[in-house]
């Protein structure tokens, strides 16, 4: 599995495909807490944008390959294998894009608001919390709309958009409530409990999808 992890984060580090979605989380983000928020309203904001952003990119890294290219994957490491590494980088890459855009949220933040009583070791830790909330929900919604459980282009895509709505206002989510945790400066340690059984479920069901179907 290391030998997969390796491979497909230089294949998204090398293909360049990374920038869209960093873009995106950087100027979404940016743009709505230039005006000096709160630092936990802007970490609430960033774990929300963490859901499409990680959605993005797992559907950059299980489409970064022709079919030959995952053929040869596929037959050296498992069809499963392969497609469970092209998850985890696009969750470590979501990690990533949350850790660097944490000490300009903080930076840049008005010293009023919830967090101002908490100290801003609190709202990092919290803040950081939440982003990983977003981060799983994310690769979730990436991981079910996206091939191989969805192949056509334009249904993926759609289906990825839908989702990624349905995960940021329906309440059985645990985005919402963890993004209202995070702005409260609050850990949202159910939250997170939930996200990652979310993320489990959702990786599992897609890679035993992709050992099903093989490699189109």
């Amino acid at each position: 599995m290391t030998g997969l992890v390796r491979y497909h984060a230089a294949l998204l580090v090398r293909s360049y495909r990374w920038i869209p979605p960093l873009l995106f989380f950087g100027v979404v983000v940016g743009s709505a807490t230039a005006g000096g928020a709160p630092a936990s309203d802007a970490f609430g904001f960033a774990a929300a944008m963490l859901v499409p952003t990680c959605a993005w990119l797992v559907r950059v890294l299980v489409t970064a390959q022709p079919a030959a290219a995952r053929a040869c994957v596929a037959a050296a490491g498992g069809t499963a294998r392969a497609h469970v590494s092209a998850l985890l980088v696009a969750a470590g890459a979501g990690v990533v894009f949350g850790l660097g855009g944490a000490p300009v949220l903080l930076a840049t933040a008005s010293s009023s608001g919830p967090g101002s009583a908490s100290g801003p070791g609190r709202v990092l830790a919290v803040g950081l919390l939440g982003e990983l909330v977003g981060v799983l929900v994310g690769v979730a919604v990436g991981a079910v709309a996206n091939p191989p459980v969805v192949r056509a282009p334009a249904p993926a895509v759609l289906t990825t958009v839908l989702l990624v709505v349905l995960a940021l206002v329906v309440p059985a989510s645990p985005a919402p409530a963890a993004i209202r945790a995070t702005i409260g400066v609050h850990v949202p340690t159910g939250q997170l409990l939930a996200a990652a059984v979310l993320a489990v479920l959702a990786v599992t069901a897609s890679a035993l999808v992709a050992r099903a179907r093989g490699v189109d």
